[in-house]
């Protein structure tokens, strides 16, 4: 464990050897890092500056990244208490209204910039006529950025997916982390079957939905109407309530109950049993005394699901916590970690599966719904983390084509699926 004011964080050996480097008073003043995406390059780096930062007070750092990465850096060391700013135009303003003589950049804190910030003229001026401790450049990816780094600095860390040593640059230490062996990524299966009153729902909605000659617009939302049905009993009365309160014949809103789909709404009544939730509820909470401190994410296509879900889950005794757009990034961490110690159900929608930075965390990752798109970056991700992935499939379901990779797809010889 490395200590980072009141925090200690884990870090691997070869990201505790970066940092240790980093921090090493003699050596070479530039410090080259290259390693593949999702081992940690950036994490290593936030450590190493907010220890340098630790051991050096007074220490002027500057950290230039893509706008893209700002928010992560400044959540990241405020979570290890490293007093951090971001310098945009404004606070660029205020500094030069507290211009005292001296350099303009504070001492003592971390301060960030965007790269494409710091390019202009002003900035670049600005930043050359200082005297830096240390810099950080992330993301690099060619060596002539050095070229636009301030001069005046006493060791400069540079770090890149793809950068290779091509000694134009003499005198650096240059570090490549082997990336780590391809591992299996096996997807299983629950399979579970419909009831009869869920099956008799669902041809009723085959009857009323058509996904074929209709506008492309009807299409979609017909569609929505049908991934809701698959999803859970909660979203399919919302999505269709929604359909019905929206609707207008003639420009004049039609009666709720004399709508076609209102049906739906009464279907769903006779349904008792939500047999996609039993299965769920089998694989997932009925052995919940073996799970303790493990952390489970659940993920589906829509909110109500999820809070049909959790509910579920903190009847049967487990711990839930639920991400959505509106959640902030620092509330979202704070989440995270507390569940690291003591275990529990991270719930999010699809569309915040990307936000979530680090998939090594969870024991499973339990797909409620398919995924609907599944690009190569986000399944690098998880194939690197290794959770066990788990679908729950109906063949009962309406089937659709989704754009993207499929888990279950054979397009990718890798993964296996196994039943559960």
């Amino acid at each position: 464990m490395t200590s980072i004011g009141p925090k200690s964080i884990e870090l691997l050996p070869f990201q505790k050897e970066f940092v240790e480097t980093v921090l090493s008073p003699i050596g070479e003043r530039l410090v080259l890092l290259s390693a593949a995406p999702g081992m940690g390059k950036t994490f290593s780096a936030i450590c190493a500056t907010a220890l340098f930062l630790a051991k050096n007070r007074d220490a002027r750092i500057l950290i230039l990244v893509p706008k893209f990465l700002v928010w992560y850096w400044q959540e990241r060391l405020n979570a290890v208490g490293s007093s951090n700013v971001e310098i945009d135009s404004y606070a660029y303003r205020e500094l030069l209204e507290k211009d005292d003589g001296d350099s303009i950049w504070p001492t003592g804190k971390v301060l960030i910039l965007s790269r494409d910030y710091a390019k202009t003229t002003a900035i670049k001026n600005s930043l050359n006529s200082a005297y830096w401790d240390l810099i950080v450049i992330d993301e690099v990816s060619s060596l002539r950025q050095f070229d636009h780094c301030p001069r005046q600095a006493s060791r400069v860390v540079m770090l890149s997916c793809n950068l290779q040593n091509d000694e134009t640059i003499p005198s650096c230490n240059f570090i490549e982390w082997e990336a780590p062996a391809k591992r299996n990524f096996q997807v299983s299966r629950i399979t579970f079957v419909r009831s009869e009153p869920e099956i008799s729902l669902s041809k009723m909605l085959a009857d009323l939905i058509s996904l074929d000659d209709v506008p492309t617009g009807l299409r979609y939302i017909n569609q929505m109407t049908l991934e809701a049905y698959n999803s859970s009993p909660l979203a399919l009365e919302t999505n269709v309530s929604r359909r019905i309160k929206g609707s207008l014949i003639d420009g004049i809103p039609q009666n709720p109950k004399q709508h076609p789909l209102a049906q739906i709404i009464n279907c769903l009544e006779n349904i008792t049993d939500d047999e996609k939730l039993a299965a769920f509820s089998k694989f997932a909470l009925d052995n919940l005394s073996n799970d303790v401190g493990k952390t489970n994410l659940v993920v589906a296509n829509y909110l109500d699901t999820l809070h049909y879900v959790s509910a579920e889950i903190e009847f049967s005794g487990g711990r839930t916590a639920l991400i959505t757009g509106a959640t902030s990034p620092q509330d979202r961490e704070t989440a995270m970690s507390s569940f690291d110690a003591t275990g529990g159900f991270i719930l999010c929608t699809q569309a915040m599966l990307r936000s979530i930075e680090n998939f090594e965390r969870f024991e499973r990752i339990i797909l409620y719904d398919p995924l609907r798109n599944l690009n190569d970056q986000l399944l690098a991700r998880l194939k690197e983390a290794d959770p066990l992935i788990v679908n729950l499939y109906s063949e009962d379901d309406f089937e659709f084509v989704y754009t993207g990779v499929d888990l279950d797809g054979d397009e990718l010889e890798e993964i296996e699926v196994s039943e559960i």
